[in-house]
Order: C-alpha cells, then structure tokens, then sequence
C-alpha cells in the first residue's frame, strides 16, 4: 500500500510541477489566484527550452523584474512553465501573460498550452495572442478549458515566426481558477515483475525493456540499451514523490554482463530538475560494480528550494572521455524512491569551532543542493564559525551572459560584465543573519569560467579579446562583485578572498592556454594574456576593492607536492609578496589516506609561512571510498593526524588562522565516498571524536588473514600452520592464549589455543562471536566450557548460519573469548565474565578476518650435487 500526503499547490511563483498525470485532484468551487508570476524573487518554474533565461532589472510590466528570453535556438524557443498540480483537465481558467520585445516595428506575441492526450498524442493549443509594438508592453489574455483526460499541462509565452535572433520579456502570468490540491506519493517501487516498465523510459537514444535473463529479486529487470552518449540511460519522472526541499531516499540495483568489458565499470543514478530558468543535474550516488554482480547504487539527499520538474535517471559514471564500454547495456531492478522524515544534527555533542576557538577558525564549504535541508543550516549554526559557498560565487554562477550582451547593445561598452548573485543570495542572507563570516571563493579561475567572458561581445563565438581589454573587463568585474556584495549583503562579513585559484599546472609549470570548457585543464587567461601576468592585475583590483580588514588569498591543490609547490612560491606568490599584493595562501588540501606525509604536509606549511603569509587550510577532506568500520576508524586516525599538526603548526608560530572542511556531510561530498566528519544522517563519525579531542585514542580493530582448507582433516592443518597465531589480551595485558582459523565452503574453524581456566573457580569458556556483515556488533556462534587445561579448543562457524556464503577475497568480522580475554573487545568480555549477562547493545565490536587462498608450495629435494644454471632441466 502506498502512503499519501496531501500538498497544497504552491501560490505566488512557486509551483508544484510534474509532466505525470497525478491522482486525487480535488476541486473547489472558488474562483481564485493560482499562480502570479512576477519574477521579483526569481525563475519560479520557468525555464527556457529552445531559448536561455535571465532575470531583468532593465525593464519591467510591474515592480522591478522581468523574464528575459535569449539566445533562441529555433523560432519555437520561448519560457515554459510545466502546470501540472495548478490547473486540472476539464476545469476552466483565466489566463493572462504581458511581453515586450525591443526594436522596430510590430510582432505577435502568443500564449500557448502543451498538453497530453489520453492517447499519448501531443497538442499545442493557443490560449491567446495579441499584436505587439516595439518597446511597448502588451498583455494577453483569455479563458481556456483545459481538455478531459490531458495531462503534462505546460504554459508557454512565444513569439511566433520572428527572427531567432530576437529577444524578449515576459511578466505578471497569472492564472485565475478553482484552486486544485495533489496528493503526492510518498514512495514508488520498480520491480519489473507486474509485466510494465513502471513508468521507466530511455533517456536520449537508449531504449529501455523487460528482460528475464536477470534479475534482483522476482523474475524480472529492466534492460537498457542503445545508448550513444554517457547521459543516456534509464529515467522516470520523480514529481509523484518529489517537492522542492525535501528529503529522499533513491536508488536502485545495476548489473552488467559481456565479455568484451572489464571486470568493473561505475554506474551513477542522478537527479534533474529545473530551477533558475534552467535544468540542473546532480548526481546522487556512484558506485562501482563488478562484472555479473549485482550493486546496489544510492544514497540519501535533499531537493533544493525552489526546484521543480524532478527526474531520477541511471546511467554509467561520468567520464569527461567516454570510451565504448562507458556506453554499455546494462540491467537495473528494484529501484526504489522514498520521502524521508527531515533528519536531525546531535544537540548534545561538543561544538567544533568551540573547540578550536583558541586556534583557528574551523568552517565548511556548503553548496546549494546542500543548503535546502535543514539540518545543514544546523549543522553549520552549531559548529562552525567560516562558510565558503561551494559554487555559488564562482565566475560561472555570477557571471550574466544576457545581462552583459544587453548593455553592450545599449552602450556600445563591452568593458563591463555584468553579474548576477541570485545562486548566492539565500546563503549569504544565512550567514548576514547568523553572524557567521564568509570566505570568497572565487574570483579568478580557469575552470567554471564562462568562454564568452573572454570573447568580443561576450558571444561565445567571437574572437578573443585583446590583454587590454580583459583587463579592462577583469578590474571592472572584480569592482563590480565587491560594490554589489557590500550593497546588497551589508551584514555580511568577507574576511578572506580566494582571489586566483589554481594557476599551476599539476607538472609545475604555467597552465596551457586554451579554453577548460574544450580541454580541461587548459587557461583561457593564459590564452588571452600569454603568461601569468594577469595574477597580479587580479590582486592589484582586489585590493583596490574589497572591504577593509579582507585578506587576499591564493589557493591552490596539491600544493605540498614539491615540484608544483616550487614553481608556486617562485612564480606566483613571490611576485605577489614583493608587490605587497598578497595576505595569504589557501591550501586545498583534498588529501588522501597516505599522501601527503604528515612530515610533507607539514614542510609545505611551514615554506608557505617562511614567506611571510597567512596560512588558511581551505578545502579539506581526505578521501576514502569504503564505509567499513574499520576503513572509517583508519579515517579517524588520519583526520586527528593532521589536526595533531594544525595544531603544532599554530603553536609554533605559524599564522594558521583557518580550516575549512569541504562539504557537509559524506552523501553531498564531490568526491563521493565517505571523506568527511558527519555521514550521510548528519551524525558524527569517528572522525569528528578524534578531531574533537586530539589526545583521545582512536579505536583499533584487530584484523588477521584465514586460508582455506578443502573440508579434509590434513587440509584443515595445514592452513592452520601457516597462518599467523592471533593472542587474546585482557585490560592488564596480553595472554598465552591464541588463535588461527581457516575457512572451507561448509564453515570456519576458529582453533583456540592454551585456553585458559579460571584460578577462582569460576566457570571458564572459550567463545566465538561473528558477523558476516559489519563489525559493529558480533553474535554469539559457538563455545565451550573449559575445566582443565587444554592444547586446544576447535569452534566452529558454519556457513549456513545467517545465511553466510564464504567467499575468497571477502571479509568477516569475528571475535574469540576466553574468560575476561578477548581478541578485540576486552571491555565486553570482561564485563561478561564479571557479571555473568551481557548488558543491553553490547554486543562486541568484531575483529576482521580476510578470508583468503592458501599460498602455492611445492616440495623440493635436496641435493648433495652443484646445480648449474645452464637452462636445462636435471634429472631427479
């Protein structure tokens, strides 16, 4: 049975959109407003299609924005805006829409309606049109009667059979009616077996069917095939479940087979939706699969505010050169979507930036897919006291292509881009509101650089601009950015600017000049200017700039790695301390489980500060794919490593006046995986208690390798022999006691020797516990009584238990006791043997066994004879 909750559909700009035809559409007989589209507080659920979108201040029907509608593609271009959940099929409405167009003469201008039929045929009905004149507003309107049976209703405003070159505005669409609520679902379910493909379909070229070759559960999966490009694959509208901020579960189990691909290939499953006048893409979960296997691809996120027209689609991982296997068929099955309650941070913890409050400040970056949830805004509120915003400021989300063309055309002056900080207004309000000081990130940056910003024009297609006019451009949009932010956001505080951002090659040279966006990696700003020269023009207007007490970074990655950090200090930050240009360098630090070295990472610190500068951790996290317990005790350990040496580094001199963690929690991180201090329900890791207090010791759990024996007796001792003897150890230290244990497809012997007895009497025992699933908790397997000395003691574990199936390569979690002994969890076993029941969740934490094949041998003879190396093979 499927859950409902009953939505209101959203007033005022915002609205509930879907192309699905949703059920319990309910009605009432009260005429009233039901959208009002005025563009004051952005996009709504417009977005171009055909055509680009921008917010305009230069001309309005009413109040002080407009939608603007350029670069058209084809004469059909125009801003559509799905009304699924606002109007209904059969119902009646009044529908009005103003525009205007600059230039010459007349043109008409049109309303229309897109719609379904119940046979799957699609309708462009017109809903009203008027004649318009140049530089003048017109305004449409008409009653219109949505069709019975439609679905998929969508609202367009077009400008019919003019030039595509010619833009336009629109207003005030309102829409007038009996107002219509939507039940969403709070779940869908795919599982292929009811003989549909459940609302699933190809996306692009691919092709999308049933196959019972294989499947996850049932009978059935969906085959997809037919893909050309790496975005095309399997998709379902998500608009019966989804609405703008709230949070999800979503994923699905992929499965690919054939001869000619290698044994693993990535499989992401992702999420469109339209927001911004736009769609957007974010990718929810990548996993990797191994060939004939199948794995599960998921994970938990938050809608952003604002979105809507939401679809789930799976195809392989991203790749930025897709080779044949990455356009691969490939099997999906029970693919699941759910609504989940909001989750919540841990009030009850220690505070981060608490605790480093007489050291530096601790910050995160957060981007906005993140933001949308609440508990984010908690998360920081709590502990951190720096937020850089993840995308928001960088060139391509600030700079406006339509705003800059439009005054060029009006001025003649192609000197003067103009920018837009709608991406950042929601998280620079945040952080006015809470206090909470903010470092810019980023001004200059060859990457995430529009082309057109270095083109005559600002036209994509025209030549590159001369080195004095890009520095024109360059002063006036650094002057530009710090002028609106000082303007707009004045409660917000910029302490730190990442003014230019990875300008060394990863070889340690100057980047290759070029276009990222044709080859990554390449400069466009080297393009233009040949050289490094327009790092200090940067710096220079920056300073000229930004807001008093606001220090000037440069931040780049790897930047402790020596060639790269030479060429670093030499050519860009030396020039720039010379010229008294610069505050400070920003060390990225996406580091990984080994590299660098603390003794490295440490030295690059400490060259940095020789310099004179201020010293800024900016991007941290440290990358590690698996979610073990173990690989995330090691994580731990790395994390209280390095902040170990943030400290040291602090007290010993060095002016480390921030670290900043990048990202909020491990399902949002760029880097996948599970790199950061809070998981994925925005509970505390290991990693954040041993970040918290440096002097605590981070748990460590025992691991051992187990060899496989064929099920015979002799097999059986000789897997024993070579293993490695693993001893028990009790609160006051190590024992005599041990163990060894090798593993065949029918059990695991876990042979314990010099089993212990009690000298007080007390009833003794050797025990094993296990769990072939997580080392959190283990199950109590096997035991035995001990009443007198013994050589050894044989437990087993069979592999019909907890439907256990052993396998090569693969792990298990094990613990053996005896008496207040254990291998790994000594407080529980000393707590059991001292007071004979095992307390609520006590269950001991497991070991790790590897379960692996017995090493090759042979048996050689030995002989009294010289051996000559001649390459022939002697007798016997």
């Amino acid at each position: 049975m499927k859950f409902k909750k009953l939505m209101a559909a959203v007033t005022t700009g915002v609205l509930a959109v879907t192309s699905l035809s949703l059920s319990g559409l309910i009605g009432s007989a009260e005429v009233q407003e039901l959208m009002n589209d005025t563009f004051e507080s952005g996009y709504g659920a417009w977005k171009g299609v055909g055509s680009s979108l921008s917010l305009s201040t230069e001309q309005a029907h009413n109040g002080g924005t407009s939608l603007y509608c350029y670069d058209r593609t084809a004469s059909w271009g125009a801003p559509r805006c799905s009304l699924t959940g606002i109007v209904a099929a059969g119902q009646s409405y009044e529908i009005s829409a103003s525009a205007m167009y600059e230039g010459s003469g007349q043109q008409n201008m049109a309303i229309k309606m897109i719609y379904t039929d119940a046979n799957g045929t699609d309708h462009y009905d017109q809903v009203a049109a008027a004649q318009a004149t140049a530089g003048q507003w017109v305004e449409m309107k008409s009653s219109y009667t949505v069709p019975s049976g439609a679905t998929g209703m969508i609202l367009y405003v077009e400008m019919p059979g003019a030039n595509t070159d010619q833009t336009y505005y629109i207003d005030d669409v309102v829409i007038k009616g009996e107002k219509t609520e939507i039940q969403l679902d709070d779940k869908f379910e795919s599982d292929f077996d009811n003989n549909s493909t459940q609302k699933w379909n190809g996306r692009g070229s691919a092709d999308v069917e049933l196959s019972t070759k294989y499947a996850h559960s049932g009978t059935t999966s969906l085959y997809v095939s037919g893909r050309t490009q790496l975005w095309n694959g399997a998709t379902r509208s998500a608009s019966d479940i989804m609405e703008a901020g709230g949070y999800y579960k979503v994923g699905t189990y992929v499965l690919y087979d054939g001869d000619q691909y290698t044994d693993t290939q990535k499989f992401s499953i992702n999420l469109q939706y339209d927001l911004n006048g736009k769609e957007n893409y974010y990718t929810i979960a990548t996993e990797t699969a191994n060939k004939g296997e199948w794995k599960y691809v998921g994970s938990e996120f938050t809608v952003p505010e604002g979105a809507t027209n939401f679809y789930i689609y799976v195809q392989t991982g991203y790749t930025s050169a897709p080779k044949e296997q990455d356009l691969m068929n490939f099997y999906m099955d029970d693919a699941v979507g759910e609504h989940l309650p909001d989750p919540a941070i841990q009030d009850d913890i220690a505070s981060l930036k608490d605790a480093y409050s007489d050291y530096f400040k601790i910050g995160c970056a957060c981007a906005g897919s993140e933001f949308a949830q609440g508990a984010t805004k908690d998360l920081i509120k709590k502990h951190y006291n720096s937020l850089t915003l993840g995308n928001e400021l960088k060139p391509d989300s600030v700079l406006d292509q339509a705003l800059s063309q439009k005054y060029v055309a009006e001025t003649g002056d192609d000197t003067m881009p103009q920018i837009s900080l709608n991406e950042a207004d929601e998280m620079l309000k945040f952080a006015g509101e809470n206090k909470i000081p903010v470092r810019g990130h980023v001004l200059v940056w060859h990457s995430q650089t529009p082309d057109w910003f270095f083109k005559e024009n600002f036209d994509p297609n025209g030549a590159w601009v001369s080195k004095d006019k890009m520095t024109k451009r360059l002063e006036n949009y650094i002057k530009t950015v710090m002028e609106t932010l000082k303007k707009d956001y004045p409660d917000v505080e910029f302490y730190a600017w990442d003014v230019v951002n990875e300008a060394a090659s990863d070889a340690g040279t100057i980047r290759d000049a070029g276009s990222n966006n044709e080859v990554n990696g390449q400069s466009a700003w080297v393009k233009v200017y040949g050289d490094q020269s327009y790092i200090p023009l940067a710096f220079e207007f920056a300073k000229k700039y930004a807001p008093a007490g606001c220090k000037l970074f440069y931040n780049d990655y790897n930047e402790y790695s020596p060639n790269k950090q030479a060429y670093i200090i030499s050519d860009i930050l030396k020039p720039l301390v010379e010229k008294n240009l610069i505050d400070g360098v920003g060390m990225q630090s996406h580091i990984s489980m080994s590299y660098p070295t603390i003794d490295l990472y440490k030295s690059a610190m400490q060259q940095y500060a020789d310099l004179g500068l201020e010293i800024q951790v900016t991007e941290l996290d440290v990358s590690e794919k698996s979610n073990e317990y173990a690989d995330q005790l090691a994580l731990a350990q790395r994390y209280q490593d390095v902040f170990k040496m943030y400290k040291e580094m602090k007290d010993s001199g060095v002016n480390l006046s921030a670290v900043v963690l990048w990202g909020i929690t491990d399902s949002t991180s760029w880097i996948g995986g599970y790199p950061l201090l809070f998981d994925k329900d925005y509970q505390a890791k290991p990693s954040y208690y041993a970040v918290i207090d440096t002097d605590s010791e981070v748990e460590k759990l025992q691991t051992m390798t187990a060899y496989r024996y064929d099920g015979t007796d002799a097999d059986l001792e000789r897997a024993l022999e070579i293993g490695t003897a693993q001893y028990l150890s009790t609160k006051t230290g190590s024992t005599n006691t041990y163990f060894k244990a090798a593993w065949s497809d029918e059990n695991m012997v876990v042979r314990v020797y010099n089993p212990a007895v009690s000298a007080d009497g007390k009833n003794s025992y050797v025990e094993i516990f296990g769990n072939q699933l997580d080392s959190m908790g283990g199950f109590p397997i096997d035991d035995q009584t001990i009443t007198s000395s013994m050589e050894y003691v044989d437990l087993k574990w069979e592999s019909n238990s907890n439907d256990w199936n052993p396998k090569s390569g693969s792990t298990v979690h094990l613990d053996v006791f005896n008496n207040n002994a254990a291998w790994n969890c000594i407080d529980v076993a000393d707590y059991v043997f001292n007071n004979s029941d095992v307390p609520s969740g006590a269950l001991p934490k497991c070991g790790i066994v590897t379960l692996a094949e017995q090493p090759k041998y042979a048996e050689a003879t030995k002989t009294e004879t010289p051996i000559t190396i001649d390459g022939d093979i002697d007798a016997a």
